[in-house]
């Protein structure tokens, strides 16, 4: 029996309908564990904190999102409930900039804007969190040069390896996740493109961003941790288990491995 003949009586849901919209205009999708009636995440542990709701359904994590109908289908129709992760990076070719008020993402990107002027009218979302995502099309990259997933204190970058949860989703806070505008995804200005390349950007005029407080050790550990996932699959499964990554410790044991393959 063929996927389209198995999903033909399948009542679609409204966040199987929303996957699908979003895969149409060429985001890939994939299920994520939602919030419950009684608060807690779909997944049932108690200890799920701050990844509840958040993390995903599939075995593959964001390795699973794909454009494809049938296969959103087949998705949804064992999660009708589920909410929507989208894969970014080159798989959507979209960068997220994920602004969490909670640890001071508001003060940073207030920084950055008197600084560097504000983004573009581009695609934002509105999370349950009183968050904010900015859409932004994936630029291309010099050979050798990668992007930090971090901008600043509350503030960050989701790319290749990473996802973000899209509208209408539900949050633990209560709230959902919703679209602030209908605005096409625009190009990253100059400033945020040059402030997330590692090994940083030599032009002097991005390299000093008053009162952000990126540190360069930061920018090193995010590459170190991305050369770490190439190379090494336990790495990929020890971040697909954990979305709340505690980056500190596999940083510094990423940039040990690394420097150990460089003979260093």
């Amino acid at each position: 029996m063929t996927s389209d003949r198995k999903n033909q009586h399948f009542e679609i849901s409204v966040n199987c309908k929303a996957a699908l919209d979003l895969a149409e205009q060429g985001f890939a999708v994939f299920p994520v564990h939602h919030i419950m009636e009684n608060g807690g995440c779909s997944c049932g542990k108690k200890d799920c904190k701050n990844s509840a709701g958040k993390h995903p359904l599939t075995s593959n994590g964001f390795k699973s999102a794909t454009t494809d109908k049938e296969q959103i289908l087949d998705m949804w129709k064992k999660h009708p409930y589920a909410n929507v992760g989208i894969a970014t990076g080159w798989p959507s070719d979209v960068l997220v900039v994920d602004v969490d008020p909670r640890n001071g993402g508001n003060e940073t990107l207030k920084a950055l804007f008197d600084e560097f002027g504000e983004f573009p009218e581009t695609l934002f979302g509105e999370t349950g969190g009183d968050g904010l995502h900015y859409y932004f099309k994936m630029p291309s990259l010099e050979p050798g040069i990668k992007l930090s997933s971090k901008l600043g204190a509350g503030i960050d970058v989701k790319h290749d390896g990473g996802y973000v949860i899209a509208p209408p989703s539900n949050h633990h806070s209560g709230g959902i996740y919703e679209w602030g505008n209908s605005a096409e995804i625009a190009e990253m200005p100059d400033w945020l493109l040059e402030n997330l390349k590692y090994p940083k950007s030599t032009n002097k005029k991005y390299t000093n961003m008053k009162g952000v407080g990126l540190a360069s050790n930061d920018n090193e550990h995010e590459f170190e941790w991305d050369r770490l996932k190439e190379n090494c699959p336990a790495a990929v499964l020890y971040e697909n288990m954990a979305p709340v990554m505690p980056q500190e410790p596999w940083a510094l044991f990423a940039g040990i491995v690394v420097r150990a393959e460089n003979g260093v």
